[in-house]
């Protein structure tokens, strides 16, 4: 009987490190050189899935321009959220 038995310090640091990591939330940035490439569809797309699996999403976009007039104004953003 000579199993090697676990050091429970070192286990109990290995769980609370996976717990740590577990409980962290993922940052996704969707880049895109010009307007009109896709970025938001992209982004609602990618949120969307991610809901679906159960996932708590928050969705956003900062823009220096009036090019997202129409995602406020359409029924565009319904249909993800």
């Amino acid at each position: 009987m000579s199993e090697s038995r676990h050091n429970p310090d070192q286990l109990l640091k290995e769980i609370q490190a996976d717990e740590e990591n577990r409980n962290k939330g993922h940052l996704k940035i969707f880049f895109g050189y010009a307007a009109g490439v896709g970025k938001t569809y992209a982004m609602l797309e990618a949120a969307h899935m991610e809901k679906q699996q159960g996932i708590d999403v928050v969705a956003g976009t900062s823009q220096n321009s009036s090019s997202f007039k129409w995602l406020r104004s359409s029924s565009y953003k319904k249909s993800f959220l």
